[in-house]
C-alpha cells in the first residue's frame, strides 16, 4: 500500500490541499483506495456517493450543490452516466480540477468530451488488477492523445514495476501484443486461504519481486502501456478467434453511438452467437429493426463477417453494478433468459 501511495501521489499537483474529493466506489472495491490511502494523506478530505445517489440525478445534484467537488475518483462508466444531466455538468464544471478514473476503459470520445467541457482539470487514466494494489500505470491524457485509430494509452508503469509482455500476437501497427506479467512491491502474496488458485497467477521473478499474470493483452509503445482486452475475452465463434473488446472498440468509433457492450451467447458452452447492447446519440433513435441494418452495415466496413454481432439490442442506458462498472453479468442472463 505504502508502495502504490507514494508512486500515485505524484499525479497530484502541490497545489491539491484541503480538495473536495468525490469518491463513487463502495469501500469493498479496491478503487476507494485512491481516496482514502492517496487523497486523504495528502490534505484533503473525502466525499462519498452512495448507493441511492447513484441512480438517483436528484438527489446526486443536491449533494454536488453542497459539497462541490473539486476532485473526481470513479469508473468512466460512472462518469459518462452523470454527463447525461445537464445540470450536474452545470454544477461541476467550475470546480472539478481532477479527474481519476480507473477499473475499466476509458474510451476517447468520452475523454474527449471531460477535456471540452472540463477545459481546466487534470484526466487521469490508471489502470491495475485489484492483485497489485488498484494501479500499476497511470498517466495524464492530453487532447495530444485523441488521434484516430489510436486507443488511449493506460499510462506509465510505476516505478518499482517490471513487466514481461508475452506475445500472442503482432498488430497490423507491428505493435507485440500479449498476456502481461507484473512484478512490483505492489503485487500481493496471493489469495487468502486459497493455494490452489495463487499458484495459478503469482509467483517470484528473480529479483524477489511477487508476480502477478494479470490475464490482460497490453502493447507498449515509446514508453506508454495500451490496453487491448482480456485474455479471456478472447472468444472462439465458428472456429475464428475473435476480440470482443475489438467489437466494442469499433461500434464506439460509429458517430451515433454513445455507449455499447458486446457480449458472447453461448449454449452448451460453446458461443453460438455474438449480442450486441446498444446506447444510441440522443436524437438516433428510429425503427430499431433500421438502426440494426445500419449498424451491422457500418460495423462490416469496419470488421470481417464473423465479428458483427448477430443480435443488436437497444437501451436507454447499460446497467451498472455497485462499483459502477458496466453489468456484463446482468446484460448476459437478459439475453440467455431470452434465447431460452
Amino acid at each position: 500500500m505504502v508502495n502504490f501511495s507514494t508512486w500515485f501521489s505524484k499525479y497530484f499537483s502541490p497545489y491539491m490541499i484541503n480538495k473536495a474529493t468525490i469518491n463513487q466506489a463502495p469501500y469493498s472495491f479496491d478503487l476507494s483506495v485512491i481516496g482514502l490511502y492517496v487523497c486523504l494523506p495528502l490534505g484533503n478530505y473525502l466525499v462519498n456517493i452512495d448507493k441511492e445517489m447513484s441512480s438517483n440525478f436528484t438527489l446526486l445534484d443536491e449533494y454536488i450543490e453542497k459539497c462541490k467537488p473539486n476532485i473526481w475518483i470513479s469508473t468512466p462508466s460512472f462518469m459518462k452516466m452523470c454527463m447525461y444531466d445537464q445540470q450536474f455538468l452545470e454544477l461541476t464544471r467550475s470546480s472539478i480540477e481532477e479527474i481519476i478514473f480507473d477499473g475499466e476503459v476509458l474510451t476517447k470520445d468520452l475523454a474527449k468530451d471531460l477535456l471540452v467541457w472540463y477545459k481546466n482539470a487534470k484526466l487521469i487514466n490508471a489502470y491495475g488488477p485489484t492483485e497489485a494494489t488498484v494501479a500499476i500505470s497511470a498517466c495524464e491524457i492530453t487532447a495530444e492523445m485523441l488521434m484516430p485509430d489510436q486507443e488511449l494509452p493506460i499510462g506509465y508503469l510505476i516505478d518499482d514495476g517490471e513487466i514481461e509482455i508475452k506475445q500472442d500476437y503482432v498488430s497490423e501497427l507491428g505493435d507485440v501484443v500479449g498476456e502481461l506479467y507484473i512484478s512490483s512491491h505492489s503485487v500481493a502474496r496471493g489469495y487468502y486461504n486459497s493455494s490452489s488458485e495463487t499458484e495459478k497467477v503469482f509467483s517470484t521473478d528473480t529479483c524477489g519481486l511477487r508476480r502477478y499474470n494479470t490475464g490482460d493483452l497490453v502493447y507498449m509503445r515509446d514508453g506508454l502501456l495500451y490496453y487491448v482486452g482480456r485474455k479471456d475475452f478472447q472468444i472462439k465463434l465458428n472456429g475464428y478467434r475473435i476480440e470482443v473488446n475489438d467489437i466494442e472498440a469499433n461500434l464506439q468509433k460509429l458517430d451515433y453511438i454513445s455507449s455499447n457492450c458486446v457480449v458472447p451467447v453461448k449454449e452448451n458452452n460453446k458461443v453460438i452467437f455474438l449480442c450486441a447492447f446498444v446506447v444510441l446519440c440522443d436524437g438516433q433513435k428510429e425503427n430499431d429493426l433500421k438502426m440494426s441494418i445500419r449498424i451491422k452495415h457500418d460495423l462490416a466496413h469496419k470488421l470481417p463477417a464473423y465479428m458483427v454481432p448477430k443480435k443488436i439490442i437497444f437501451m436507454d442506458e447499460l446497467p451498472l453494478n455497485i462499483n459502477g462498472k458496466i453489468d456484463r453479468k446482468m446484460l448476459l442472463e437478459g439475453i440467455n433468459s431470452d434465447h431460452k
